[in-house]
């Protein structure tokens, strides 16, 4: 046993109306050269010959369908119920059952919280109040972290890029003449940036750094404000300024410098009052006191849960 060696294989097999690829596991003797049969490998390759099928015919597979579930923090039954099926329908699919695409097309519904707010309150009657109110405050958090997710973020444009934190000043400088330079063209007063639309720039470019690299965007401390998160340093350079001109030539790192431009193309399009209102709503700002230290840690737990 302890000289057997566990490998997979590309393994074809005929599965209702169709031929399915899929990985196989098995055992192999590299002394005799010769295969193992392994009891507990049975339901295992049957599980993803299954999980290929529902691949092949373009439907969610069982692992889907968990993953869903499990967002909502609801058990298979409350699930079933939530969705309009029977008590054990989703358990007999998430052990295997090939769904009808209506049924799939529901499950994939559900996925978005908007439509899972719909169906769970068509299904009320399914539940205790209690139980009730518990998923539908899941799903209400659910809608508020979709609702925030400004920037269209694919960290994968990252993988080559590298981040190394810099002064918060220099990031500001970068930030505030791509900025003017990038809304420059309209022909309205104020297009230059504001000092208060600044700093809530500068909270979202280190959020962003913290979900992309796990790292600082600047050293310097954060705090809470009237109108949202500031950093003092920033305070001290550029005032109270309704606007802001910065001409000097400042290089970013280019990672740092990609989380800038993503940051003025999706939050800084947003009104001011707009951008404090949604700062203020986020847990890392939330019932903070004036001139509070904004702690990154909650920061980046909560911006994951945004862009995951």
């Amino acid at each position: 046993m302890a000289d057997q060696q566990i490998r997979v294989r590309k393994t074809s097999k005929a599965y209702r109306d169709q031929i399915v690829e899929y990985d196989e596991k098995y055992a192999y003797d590299p002394q005799t050269k010769e295969e193992i049969y392994r009891r507990e490998f049975v339901s295992e390759n049957k599980e993803s010959l299954i999980e290929s099928y529902k691949q092949q015919k373009r439907l969610l597979t069982s692992k889907a369908i968990k993953a869903i579930r499990a967002k909502y923090q609801m058990t298979q039954k409350e699930f079933s119920l939530a969705l309009g099926f029977g008590e054990i329908t989703v358990h007999r699919f998430e052990k295997g059952a090939i769904q009808t695409y209506a049924d799939d097309e529901i499950m994939r519904l559900s996925n978005d919280p908007d439509d899972m707010y719909k169906l769970l309150s068509s299904n009320r009657d399914s539940f205790s109040e209690s139980a009730y109110v518990r998923m539908m405050d899941t799903v209400r958090q659910l809608q508020m972290i979709r609702r925030n997710r400004i920037a269209h973020l694919e960290k994968e444009e990252f993988t080559n890029l590298t981040l190394t934190t810099a002064r918060a000043v220099d990031v500001a400088k970068y930030l505030i003449k791509t900025y003017n330079h990038q809304y420059d063209w309209l022909e309205v007063e104020n297009t230059c940036i504001s000092s208060n639309k600044l700093q809530i720039l500068m909270y979202f470019v280190e959020a962003l750094a913290l979900v992309i690299y796990d790292k600082s965007a600047f050293s310097e401390n954060i705090y809470m404000g009237k109108l949202g998160p500031y950093i003092p340093e920033l305070i001290k350079e550029y005032d109270h300024r309704e606007k802001i001109i910065e001409n000097d030539e400042v290089y970013l790192n280019n990672g740092l410098h990609k989380i800038v431009d993503m940051v003025i193309e999706s939050y800084g399009q947003l009104e001011l009052l707009l951008l404090v209102s949604l700062c203020k709503a986020e847990q890392p700002v939330e019932y903070r006191n004036i001139d509070e230290l904004i702690d990154r840690r909650q920061m980046k737990e909560y911006f994951d849960r945004i862009y995951d």
